[in-house]
């Protein structure tokens, strides 16, 4: 029934579940997993990985009937963090880095009903620097959407956010960059954050020097090794697909800034790039002369269309998905259809030969 504790998506580290049962029951870690192992044997729970990533979850079914049956949810969550409290010795900056934690202390708070604390954990500077420690900017970053409404961790947020790309190289330079873009004077809070990073820092700008707060910019997405050549947009808007000299295409989630797929293939820089009105598939054209076809759902390229002599300078689908037109250095302007692999034509040309100029 304690299971109801934890989120039906993702379960919980298997260390997470064993704290919270000997917090509860008085059940070392041995007798606990030996319990974990006997309900997975009666099809009760899912044990999924091994050592420190061994997950415990429940089915969806059997975890909305132990949500209904434990009434108090609220109770539960502060079960689990009366439990975590025993092994946090200098508060919550302390807690064990056990994979699961630092990922969902906040959840917890929130849950167990307790918001004001959840606001001063996230204007907390030397927790802010332990979680970007323990997981990644992208975890701390979706911590502040608990509380959807707090103006000023929407500040701070928007402050995560335009730094990720900086933080997700190196975590230390979170100082700095709170120093740097959060204005003095905004709240009294927003200052007892700029006042903690101080002390963290042996450079102390004078005033913020980086891009402030309130500009257009939100992220940045950094993972290109050479200049990007291009970009393109899913049509709903979740994703966007890069092209860059260092002949892979990117594509990005841009609600968490992060990379999801590397599609390699071409051997040279990628010129140009274009995608289907479904975001299905991605056409990229190269200096190597080619043009690929990629499936965004695998990253796989799924064909390869030649017959350039000179590298791909522009490119275009048709809005039906079945043609791309491409446009080169080597005089010639070809269709090449990319549902069907068939040789490519010229525009009221026979497929023989080029005009002698564009």
């Amino acid at each position: 029934m304690e299971l109801a504790a934890f989120a039906k998506s993702e379960g919980a580290s298997e260390q997470a579940v064993l704290t919270l049962w000997k917090h509860t029951g008085q059940l070392e870690e041995r007798d606990g997993r030996k319990m974990l192992i006997a309900l997975k044997s009666k099809a009760l729970l899912r044990l999924d990985g091994d050592g420190q990533q061994r997950r415990v979850s429940l089915h969806d079914l059997q975890h909305d009937y132990v949500c209904a049956l434990c009434g108090n949810r609220a109770g539960l969550h502060l079960k689990v963090l009366e439990a975590y409290g025993k092994k946090c010795p200098r508060g919550w900056v302390s807690g064990p880095k056990d994979d699961y934690f630092f990922r969902r202390l906040a959840w917890h708070l929130r849950e167990a009903e307790k918001s004001d604390e959840v606001h001063r954990l996230l204007l907390t500077f030397d927790w802010l620097q332990a979680k970007l420690d323990a997981t990644d900017v992208n975890a701390l970053i979706a911590d502040y959407d608990y509380l959807p409404n707090d103006s000023v961790l929407r500040t701070v947020q928007s402050l995560l956010r335009q730094s990720a790309h900086i933080l997700t190289g190196n975590s230390r330079e979170l100082p700095v960059q709170i120093l740097g873009r959060l204005p003095e004077n905004l709240s009294q809070d927003t200052d007892a954050l700029r006042a903690q990073a101080l002390g963290h820092t042996p450079l102390r700008p004078l005033k913020p020097t980086l891009l402030l707060l309130g500009a257009s910019l939100i992220r940045t997405l950094k993972g290109h090794t050479r200049p990007v050549t291009a970009v393109e947009l899913t049509s709903d808007g979740r994703y966007a697909v890069s092209s860059s000299d260092d002949g892979t295409l990117r594509v990005w989630d841009l609600a968490s800034g992060q990379s999801t797929k590397t599609l390699q293939g071409h051997t040279g820089s990628i010129v140009a790039l274009a995608l289907t009105s479904d975001g299905r598939y991605a056409v990229s054209g190269s200096t190597d002369h080619t043009l690929r076809v990629w499936d965004l759902a695998t990253g796989q390229s799924i064909k390869t269309l030649e017959g350039r002599t000179s590298g791909i300078h522009a490119l275009r689908i048709t809005p039906d998905g079945r043609y791309a037109v491409a446009g080169s250095g080597d005089g010639c302007r070809r269709r090449s259809g990319s549902a069907l692999i068939r040789r490519r034509e010229h525009f009221g040309l026979s497929a023989a030969g080029c005009p002698d100029s564009p």
